[in-house]
């Protein structure tokens, strides 16, 4: 942004009378003001847009953007908008007059959005033809014409372009030619396209779109399933389960609550905002979780000093997510029977305003929330959302109540139900424990368990490393077991097994690897999944 002094030399031809106009220094922008009652203190020019600077002294000032270049006669816009404004209203037009365009559009070149509208609204009020229609959107128009004749639909569509014209010439506008286009439609409804092709795809209308598939290895089904059935009797049909030694009461889970336990009428709307203090009750609140261990705090401000402040711990089952709503719903609470007017709650955790902003949201802590909030209401209360570790110093001795309440054994206790999250990473827990047994004890795959003996879901899925670790691909003996071909033997007369081409086959000893033992075959294709040079061989 390059800031230069204004002077009001270099008069632009077209400006009515009692306007006045100020220009930069290098006489590249214009600031064209409609009264002269407010001097300018400053003009900020950066390189496609106008900046001034006005004491406003109470007076509502409208700024809009005019661009014009120097072949344009400008004065036809000026009075435009010299009769469409109110005549006691001060207004500003700023606007880069000496900018080369060569674009016939309003759109970003020759004219605000403000001052198009103004001159599109004249042939938007122009008396058509019945049956003929002009609808514009931004900067393009569209006719609307009905005819029950060829004949008569190419008159009325010839006499509508060039009353057109003769305004888009009176305007210095000019149509584009290449798109413009005439579509023609016959009576009746217009029917459905079945397919719909966009850069070389086609999207039938009974295709559904989802999302990618995942990329990472899974649980195995029959596990998948099982798990997929624990989870849903905890967390939604209220059964009991269990899985081997592990039982899951569904009492000691967070359930969700009915989303009509109130009226709608009755949620108070939420905004998120980041502004700076305005209430003299301040309360900052945080949670935290560390080593297992989970806190939460909050801490009271009255004019800048510090009046209270609250420490709670939570059971190790329970989320940071749970600690910030805790937190906000513990200060409502404490806010609620004390003698102030106005309140201001402010916390760093999104998640925790947004679950209060969304309609439908389900958790108990949220409603609980709400509900304070109802009762709280005669008070004026603000809750904000902050930055977090960015010097505040409420915020960061919230942060600090809340990791200290995780280790300080003096701190109260707080029991809250285990949320759904810890739920799902036992059970992925467990499952993975059952999958490793089942792949240790499997009588299959044992040339795969020898590369690789640990099951994990970050796997590389490389098709040639896949077809040597598992022996699945086209090798003689793996061909020759399903009768594909009618020996098992490499040209050189040896088995064809994926060992003998890598490490023995005279045919291809140029990309021979050193052969390792069953010991190392789980390193080997780890470095083999990541080493260009071994999937090439």
């Amino acid at each position: 942004m390059v800031q230069e002094p204004y002077t009001t030399n270099n008069q632009i031809p077209g400006i009515p009378t009692g306007w006045k106009q100020i220009t930069s220094k290098t006489n590249r922008a214009a600031i064209i003001i409609r009264t002269t009652a407010i001097p300018p203190t400053q003009v900020s020019i950066a390189e496609d847009s106008v900046t001034i600077s006005i004491p406003l002294a109470d007076k509502d000032i409208l700024v809009t953007s005019l661009y014009s270049t120097p072949s344009e006669d400008i004065s036809t816009q000026l009075n435009e908008y010299e009769k469409a404004v109110h005549k006691e209203s001060q207004q500003i037009i700023c606007g880069d007059f000496n900018a080369q365009s060569e674009k016939g559009c309003p759109q970003g070149s020759c004219l605000g959005p403000f001052l198009w509208s103004i001159i599109a609204n004249k042939v938007l009020q122009t008396k058509w033809d019945e049956e003929v229609d002009l609808q514009a959107f931004a900067d393009d128009f569209i006719f609307i014409i009905t005819s029950n004749n060829r004949r008569d639909l190419e008159k009325k569509a010839t006499k509508a372009l060039q009353q057109f014209s003769k305004w888009a010439i009176k305007k210095n506008c000019q149509s584009h030619k290449k798109n413009t286009s005439p579509n023609t439609r016959e009576k009746g409804n217009i029917k459905r396209v079945p397919i719909l092709k966009y850069e070389g795809w086609q999207v039938k209308c009974n295709y559904t779109i989802i999302g990618a598939a995942n990329s990472e290895w899974t649980l195995p089904l029959h596990l998948t399933v099982k798990k997929e059935v624990i989870m849903t009797n905890v967390t939604r049909l209220g059964r009991n389960d269990k899985f081997g030694r592990t039982h899951f009461n569904t009492k000691d889970y967070d359930t969700q609550v009915s989303q009509w336990l109130e009226p709608p009428w009755s949620k108070p709307s939420t905004t998120i905002k980041n502004i700076l203090n305005s209430s003299n009750i301040i309360i900052y609140t945080d949670g935290s979780k560390i080593d297992h261990q989970v806190g939460s705090a909050f801490v009271v401000y009255e004019k800048d000093k510090e009046i209270y402040n609250w420490q709670g711990k939570l059971n190790t089952k329970n989320s940071v997510y749970q600690a910030e709503l805790l937190a906000i719903l513990k200060a409502l609470q404490w806010a609620k029977n004390k003698d102030f007017s106005q309140i201001s709650i402010k916390t760093d955790s999104m998640s925790s305003l947004q679950a209060n902003k969304k309609f439908l949201n389900k958790n108990n802590l949220v409603q609980k929330i709400r509900n304070e909030i109802q009762e709280i209401r005669p008070k004026l209360l603000k809750i904000e959302w902050i930055k977090a570790h960015s010097g505040i110093v409420g915020n960061e001795r919230a942060d600090y109540l809340a990791k200290d309440a995780t280790i300080n054994p003096n701190t109260l206790s707080e029991s809250l139900p285990t949320p759904k999250s810890f739920i799902k990473h036992q059970l992925k827990q467990l499952f993975i424990q059952q999958w490793q047994e089942e792949w240790n004890t499997a009588n299959t795959g044992r040339r795969t368990h020898n590369f690789i003996p640990k099951v994990s879901h970050n796997m590389s899925t490389n098709l040639l490393i896949t077809y040597f670790v598992t022996g699945h691909g086209p090798f003689p003996t793996y061909l020759n077991s399903f009768c594909i071909t009618d020996n098992d033997t490499c040209l050189c007369g040896e088995p064809g097994s994926p060992d003998h081409y890598l490490f023995s086959c005279p045919l291809t000893d140029l990309n021979h690897e050193e052969e390792r033992s069953p010991a190392s075959c789980n390193e080997w294709a780890i470095k083999a999944a990541k080493c260009k040079k071994i999937k090439e061989k």
